[in-house]
């Protein structure tokens, strides 16, 4: 009876290092519904009037994030860009507050999907040295931090992508 109660124990001991869920695209799917002319983007933040320009040639394009929202992304630098998220009903934006930047990450970026309010970010933030490999979710106001782990890079033998971060 003790063995098999040690059997259980390290069995149930050894699944919990495997419940850890890696996070993809599909775990938050929204409905695609949004028809329609997206409003005009407010000039509600800084990025907002900084970077009006990028911001209204991407609405232009309608949405392509959470059904009805629009991923802004403009460079600022070499391998880095920063990005706003605008709604496509009142047109009000969010600025995520960070510069996004990359060396030799794989994959890299922002990815984002119109049947998903996921946001996959891979990189540094702000340049800080710290490569990682970040999912967000999009709760309508703002990013909220779902996972973080190291950044795969390139040069890194035996390293594994993030295997729910679907190739387009």
């Amino acid at each position: 009876m003790r063995r098999w109660l040690y059997v259980i124990l390290v069995s149930c001991v050894s699944l919990a290092g495997f419940s850890r869920h890696s996070i993809g695209f599909r775990d938050y799917q929204v409905p695609v519904s949004f028809q329609g002319r997206p409003a005009s983007p407010q000039h509600n933040t800084p990025n907002s009037r900084t970077f009006r320009t990028k911001i209204r040639e991407a609405v232009a394009h309608g949405p392509n994030f959470a059904d009805h929202y629009t991923v802004a992304m403009w460079g600022c630098g070499s391998s880095c860009v920063m990005f706003s998220i605008i709604d496509a009903r009142d047109g009000r934006v969010y600025d995520f507050p960070f510069s996004v930047s990359w060396t030799d990450e794989d994959p890299f970026g922002v990815n984002v999907r119109r049947n998903s309010n996921a946001v996959h970010i891979v990189g540094e933030l702000n340049e800080d040295g710290n490569a990682r490999d970040r999912w967000y979710v999009w709760d309508g106001k703002a990013l909220v931090l779902k996972s973080e782990q190291p950044a795969c890079h390139t040069d890194a033998g035996g390293c594994q992508p993030n295997k729910n971060f679907p190739v387009q």
